[in-house]
């Protein structure tokens, strides 16, 4: 497809989490459009959550919104949609009464299972891609950049070289 003048490409680095969050979309959707056809009535966002009850057991919403990098109201409404469908629990914290844990429910462990041929399939689409291009380590790099330095602190970093750049001194 050719590119327009005025596509997001045009820009190049200045749009970059414009195009990120472009390719990001058309990834959830693809999911999301296999998962239905799979008979999974369940959003692809979802499934990060999953991954982290299945391999973590039980854990607290502040716990998966920390692991997530996602804020605390964020998990907890993800985490009714996931109870409403039933393929998590909740439990009481029985270290602290008003916290409430969650797990998998036995509708989670089996779906989870069922679904491991589907994100070998992802995995290989995502290969498939990678094979022209280092995606992921390319993403984790910039990840771990972010977490090191804000991309804000990085960028008033730039603001602040240009203003001390500006200042002339005159002699009096």
């Amino acid at each position: 497809m050719a590119k327009s003048k005025n596509s997001l490409h045009h820009y190049g680095t200045l749009l970059l989490a414009s195009r990120m969050r472009k390719i990001s979309e058309a990834m959830y959707a693809g999911v999301d459009a296999v998962y239905r056809e799979q008979g999974v009535d369940l959003s692809s966002s979802c499934f990060a959550v999953l991954f982290l009850l299945r391999d973590g057991g039980r854990l607290g919403i502040s716990e998966l919104a920390r692991d997530l990098g996602q804020s605390h109201p964020a998990v907890s409404q993800m985490s009714r949609k996931l109870i409403r469908a039933q393929v998590v629990r909740e439990w009481p914290d029985p270290r602290d009464d008003r916290r409430r844990l969650m797990s998998l429910s036995p509708k989670g462990v089996a779906l989870m299972r069922r679904l491991v041929p589907v994100w070998n399939a992802i995995s290989a689409a995502v290969e498939e891609i990678k094979a022209t291009l280092p995606l992921s380590e390319a993403l984790t790099s910039v990840d771990q950049a972010l977490t090191e330095r804000s991309f804000s602190q990085r960028i008033n970093a730039h603001l602040h070289q240009a203003d001390a750049s500006s200042v002339k001194i005159i002699p009096f």
